[in-house]
């Protein structure tokens, strides 16, 4: 009888299965337990697991395996939390190296500067 070839889905959920993070003691421990593995498709297993990019896309990082790393879905949430202040920060600065100005809020909204609104009728007010 010929031996099956493990599919590709078989061979990532192995890889991941393979990955660790320390506990609250500091002691490295799989992110998936082995006993809780064995109860679990291949496809469950992948499920468990966003890929974060190294190098943000927003600073022209790609899609590259390389630029990717595993993370278990809270941790990743958690890391894309915190990265998001620190895209901001460093786009905001950028633009004030730049000079670019502020885009200006949209005419008739409640924080534009000339404080008037236009309805429906046609009337212009103040708001």
């Amino acid at each position: 009888m010929k031996r099956r070839r493990p599919t590709l889905r078989e061979r990532l959920a192995a890889t991941l299965l393979t990955l660790v993070r320390a506990n609250d003691f500091g002691q490295m421990v799989p992110v998936i337990s082995f006993e809780e593995a064995k109860g679990m498709t291949a496809d469950e297993i992948i499920a468990r697991y966003e890929f974060d990019h190294n190098v943000y896309v927003a600073w022209g990082g790609s899609n590259h395996p390389v630029n990717l790393t595993p993370r278990a879905v809270a941790d990743h949430r958690e890391k894309t939390r915190r990265d998001l202040g620190t895209i901001g920060k460093v786009r905001r600065s950028e633009r004030k190296r730049l000079g670019l100005k502020k885009t200006t809020p949209m005419l008739g909204s409640r924080h534009h500067p000339s404080g008037l609104r236009k309805r429906m009728s046609g009337k212009v007010e103040h708001w």
